[in-house]
């Protein structure tokens, strides 16, 4: 089974004012990657400290994770270095993981 987790249908920016949930919203974030098969990361709309954050977790758990930089934003080199392969084109990296992670 294909669960497809996009963190933003949880939670939204303004969400943040309440009092704690951010460390709730960073927590859930974590636990939800901690046990991912896969992660995708969209440099596009990038969160820095958070994606930074995810992507060391992700690291950590030997857990692949698949970049998209379509307009080739430059990043620190530590985030790209995060990832197994980083594509411009989302159709190539939908085939990618099609190929060599669902099949």
């Amino acid at each position: 089974m294909i669960q497809i987790i996009n963190p933003f249908n949880f939670y939204s920016i303004s969400d943040r004012t309440e009092d704690g949930l951010e460390r709730e919203i960073r927590e859930y974030y974590l636990y939800r990657l901690s046990r991912s098969d896969l992660v995708i990361v969209n440099f596009q709309i990038l969160d820095p400290i958070g994606a930074a954050q995810e992507l060391a977790m992700a690291a950590e758990h030997k857990i692949p994770v698949i970049g998209f930089n379509e307009n080739e934003l430059k990043n620190h080199p530590w985030l790209t270095l995060c990832c197994s392969k980083i594509f411009r084109n989302l159709g190539v990296l939908a085939e990618y993981v099609h190929y060599y992670y669902l099949t």
